[in-house]
């Protein structure tokens, strides 16, 4: 947002902590900034401290390094897109290779219904793009809904991919793509990396596309909840609790999106008080998985079915 011709950028996505992640940049200009840190991050007028003042280093140049975009939308929604394409910008970033679009919501779950459309219109036209971006045009796509349902907070994807309208099984002409969905369970409940059971079932579909929808962590109190991350850079099943493979295009040999939003945060990231390793999640998290879930699963199917509505698609979801 823009106050009194002051911007502020929040770069809290990004994971590394000792240059320029985790933190909110406020620019003068475009030119001189002061990074801040709030005790209350949802009120920017509140400072706990002032980190950096000055320039020890380009802002603008380690942005466009990224080629970093931020656009301002209706109705608060942010959208940001960065692209990591060296070692050095995963070492800068701590994010893996890929294009990454990231999409605040900051009111999502107060948005009536015209609103909710907007923001899924935005998220089309992301999905969209990255789809674009691939090799060829997926004709068979293959949905991975990752997460333990047992646990609400890490169930997103399974109740996302439970909501996608499923035609691998149809032989109509008139479908442009077939859609598979899978939703594997947990390493801890089944003793199989979930890598193997996907690169097992996507290779034996022989699918040009492997989406993978998952709950997130995050470090920044603004984007729990209220935030929708695409990216082509793949994901780590499990990878805010213990190392497992990477799915990606490298590992499996197909092209790959990941979809999450952040549902969990760890509060020794964000305060040196804390020692222990402590997940929290909203207060309303039912509600918020549902809302967000309902979203994804809307995005997907209007992209895959183009010439079904909306009414539609939801007489053929079994649920």
């Amino acid at each position: 947002p823009i106050v009194n011709n002051i911007t502020f950028v929040d770069l809290s996505f990004i994971n590394n902590t000792a240059d320029y992640g985790g933190a909110v940049y406020i620019l003068f200009n475009d030119t001189n900034y002061v990074t801040c840190s709030f005790n209350k991050p949802l009120s920017f007028g509140i400072f706990r401290e002032i980190i950096t003042v000055g320039i020890p280093a380009s802002l603008a140049q380690f942005l466009s390094s990224f080629g970093f975009v931020a656009k301002k939308c209706q109705y608060g929604i942010e959208q940001n897109y960065l692209s990591i394409k060296t070692k050095q910008d995963e070492k800068s970033s701590g994010w893996g290779k890929g294009e990454y679009y990231i999409i605040n919501c900051p009111n999502l779950y107060l948005m009536n219904h015209k609103m909710i459309d907007y923001v899924e219109y935005i998220l089309v036209e992301t999905f969209q793009n990255l789809i674009k971006s691939l090799d060829k045009k997926p004709k068979k796509v293959l949905v991975v809904g990752l997460g333990n349902r047992e646990i609400i907070c890490d169930s997103f994807g399974v109740f996302s991919t439970q909501k996608i309208v499923v035609s691998g099984g149809l032989s109509s002409t008139l479908l442009k793509r077939k859609v598979y969905c899978l939703c594997p369970m947990v390493e801890t409940q089944s003793g199989i990396q979930t890598y193997l059971v996907v690169e097992s079932i996507a290779k034996s579909l022989k699918v040009d596309l492997v989406i993978l929808i998952d709950s997130l962590m995050t470090k920044s109190v603004n984007r729990l909840g209220h935030s929708f991350q695409f990216s082509s850079s793949g994901i780590i099943p499990g990878g805010a609790v213990g190392k497992t493979k990477r799915i990606d295009k490298n590992s499996l040999g197909i092209d790959t999106i990941s979809i999450g939003v952040p549902f969990m945060m760890d509060l020794s990231e964000i305060s040196d008080n804390i020692k222990k390793h402590i997940v929290v999640a909203p207060k309303d998290i039912s509600y918020e998985i549902k809302k967000s879930s309902d979203i994804i699963a809307n995005v997907l199917n209007r992209v895959f079915y183009p010439n079904i509505s909306k009414q539609e698609i939801c007489e053929l979801l079994p649920i």
